[in-house]
């Protein structure tokens, strides 16, 4: 009766096997070869600082291919969150239905690439933001292939009130007459 010994062969990796007949047993070793390409690809998506309601936030979402194989055709997805308008991303992205897609295209083993991707959230709280990636090669460690961030969102400044060229001209001509008359009045109390 055989027996069958099965292991995972890495890329790089030199394989000796020895077989030892029992008691002078002599038989035939057979090698079946299975080969198929892995891409580890890693998510991490980089928070800004606090921002405005109001104001433009801008997130980098960063994918490594930590291999061992390239990553052919790698694709990040997101939706935009709830309360955020899309303002713009890195070239490659396009946002449809609420998804925003970029493209990276094929990724070798030990690379990385990141798009930068601006939204502007409409009101203060948290913004939470998630993303994943995916690639057309199996991915051994696929928990690490999605990633969430929280970007605090503050409450927008006060707006401070302009004033028009008319405002500014009627201010000026309101302090002249001031001024005008605290010397007129200055100089007669002078005099007497």
């Amino acid at each position: 009766a055989g027996s069958t010994a099965t292991f995972t062969a890495l890329k790089g990796t030199e394989y000796f096997v020895a077989v030892d007949g029992a008691q002078g047993a002599s038989g035939a070793l057979v090698l079946n070869r299975q080969f198929a390409l892995q891409a580890d690809l890693v998510l991490d998506i980089h928070p800004p600082t606090a921002t405005p309601a109001g104001s433009d936030l801008t997130l980098q979402a960063s994918v490594a291919n930590n291999g061992p194989s390239p990553a052919p055709a790698v694709t990040l997805t997101a939706a935009l969150p709830p309360g955020a308008r899309f303002v713009s991303a890195s070239p490659g992205c396009t946002l449809a239905a609420g998804t925003l897609t970029c493209q990276f295209g094929d990724l070798a083993s030990a690379a990385t690439a990141s798009v930068l991707i601006v939204v502007n959230p409409d009101q203060p709280g948290t913004l939470d933001f998630a993303a994943s990636v995916a690639c057309a090669t199996a991915d051994p460690a696929p928990a690490n292939n999605q990633a969430s961030v929280p970007c605090q969102v503050t409450v927008a400044p006060e707006p401070v009130p302009a004033l028009s060229p008319w405002g500014v001209a009627a201010g000026v001509a309101s302090l002249c007459a001031l001024l005008g008359r605290g010397r007129r009045g200055g100089a007669s109390g002078r005099g007497a």
